[in-house]
């Protein structure tokens, strides 16, 4: 029944008139003439504006909710709500959502976010990790998704956007700050070679380094590129064992598993990283899993940092000084957020929840659920639990796909039989 039925591309639209149908791609950002200001604050005040009407746009004239942690983004967005309120006048109050760790592990996101909260004089619910164990609830139906999902916290993740639906119809995030604002030197110092504007290189180097006392972030991939040289780097190591043997020669998952290694590559001068990573399906795939359709909580999700006018501005941004290391964001919110937050540098999770779960041992990977029969057409169930049992990291998370899967065919022959019946 479903043979003729194809999906839209991601970041697509389809059109039909006349018997024709067009589909064209709206999310394609052109390759830009840099950005050349006279003063360095004009980049300040013109992203700035940018990033006020993004996220103006995307308010609600009643009451709004955002998914605000402690670092720089997603309170960024929360201190603009803020100032444009200040400026014309308050559509609904705002309320901050942020999910802590502890006492799995030393989380200081909570802290953080609190004392943001504080600062800008709004509400803030604190919703703890440690309350919801891997995979928990998805033995009922009710946590059955339209598609396939690999999240082992989705019940958590039901429950902040419940939290939500209690006070707003629409929530904020901070997605998308991280794309262009961490961004790479190398690509700027080729660009300004190549156009022997010896110049700027070193007015625009020099004064990094003269300030931070360190050259900029180069990011250009010389050290994958080196040991990809020197024969070091094979990717196979970490393909998963315990799929079967004949279904990986039969779809060349080999060949597919070399592929997503590799470097992204694009004609972009500035930001190639970034613009492969916004063209990319990643985003749309984010944004399907927390649409109301899929999470079933109508609760619109909107991300201001994503918005084409902000993206288009900051692809042409010079990223040196302004995108290394959010310079230009933490300039831009100067003033307006607390210092030991507007200062903090990129902080990855200090744990794998996960892992920290294992560790404390209040959840363990083993032993398997017993697995839909589906399933073991293409994976060696047996040799997954063998695999499970010592792995960690991300080969951890890769094997934990296949558990993810096998809930998700048991819920939906569940549903299956009930609608037969």
């Amino acid at each position: 029944m479903y043979q003729g039925i194809h999906r839209l591309m991601s970041g697509h639209t389809l059109a039909y008139s006349d018997g024709e149908t067009c589909v064209r791609c709206y999310t394609e950002f052109p390759i830009e003439e840099p950005l050349l200001l006279k003063r360095p604050q004009e980049y300040v005040e013109q992203f700035q504006e940018v990033l006020e009407k993004a996220i103006h746009d995307r308010l609600p004239r009643g009451p709004s909710g955002i998914f605000m942690s402690g670092g720089l983004d997603s309170t960024s967005v929360a201190a603009m709500v803020c100032k444009i309120a200040k400026k014309d006048g308050p559509r609904g109050p705002l309320r901050a959502y942020t999910i802590d760790c502890r006492p799995i592990f030393n989380d200081e996101e909570g802290t953080l976010a609190s004392l943001v909260a504080g600062n800008l004089g709004i509400d803030i619910e604190i919703l703890s990790a440690a309350s919801c164990l891997p995979y928990e609830g998805w033995e009922h139906t009710v946590w059955r998704t339209p598609e396939p999902f690999h999240d082992p916290f989705l019940s958590l993740s039901q429950r902040r956007y419940r939290e939500v639906q209690g006070h707003a119809p629409v929530v904020l995030s901070g997605y998308g700050g991280d794309d262009i604002l961490t961004g790479q030197a190398w690509p700027h110092l080729t660009y300004l070679f190549q156009k022997r504007n010896f110049g700027t290189i070193v007015k625009a180097f020099g004064r990094y380094i003269f300030k931070h006392g360190r050259i900029p972030p180069l990011r250009g991939g010389f050290r994958t590129r080196l040991r990809q040289w020197m024969g070091r780097l094979d990717p196979l190591p970490e393909f998963p064992s315990w799929l079967d043997p004949d279904f990986v020669e039969r779809h060349n998952l080999h060949g597919k598993w070399r592929e997503l290694q590799e470097l992204p590559r694009t004609g972009h001068p500035l930001h190639p990283i970034a613009f492969a990573g916004l063209s990319s399906r990643f985003w749309s795939n984010v944004f399907e899993s927390e649409d109301a359709g899929w999470t079933g909580v109508p609760v619109d999700l909107r991300a201001p940092l994503l918005d084409q006018r902000l993206l288009r501005f900051l692809l042409r941004v010079p990223p040196v000084p302004w995108c290394m290391e959010k310079a230009l964001l933490r300039e831009a919110t100067r003033g307006m957020l607390p210092e030991v937050v507007r200062a903090r540098p990129k902080t990855p999770l200090l744990g794998d929840l996960i892992k920290q779960f294992i560790e404390s041992k209040k959840w363990r990977p083993l032993p398997l659920p017993e697995p839909a029969t589906e399933l073991r057409e293409f994976v060696d169930w047996e040799r997954l639990g063998t695999t499970l049992a010592t792995a960690a990291g991300s080969n951890l998370w890769i094997g934990l796909r296949s558990v993810s899967l096998s809930y998700w065919l048991k819920a939906q022959a569940v549903v299956n039989e009930k609608r037969i019946g």
